[in-house]
């Protein structure tokens, strides 16, 4: 699991966000293995309410990943032009 989450922190540095992790370590706990995301100026984008990250990594990655294709679409539609 620390290796997927690796992954998404690089995957939102690329993009200029900040993955935020939880500090629960205890499997079980409600919050334990939760992420969220930061925008730029540190304001939450997804997975995040006011005690920290609470959202699924495949969540985050979901999001990351129409970012890309939102980025893709956006590129194909200016060269057409």
């Amino acid at each position: 699991m620390t290796a997927e989450i690796d992954e998404l922190a690089a995957m939102a540095r690329n993009r200029g966000l900040k993955l935020i992790r939880s500090r629960v370590r205890t499997a079980g706990k409600r919050r334990f293995g939760k992420v969220g995301l930061l925008d730029g100026k540190r304001e939450p984008l997804i997975g995040i309410d006011d005690k920290g990250p609470n959202g699924e990594p495949d969540e985050v990655e979901a999001y990351l990943r129409s970012l890309d294709e939102t980025a893709w679409e956006k590129s194909v539609r200016h060269k057409r032009k």
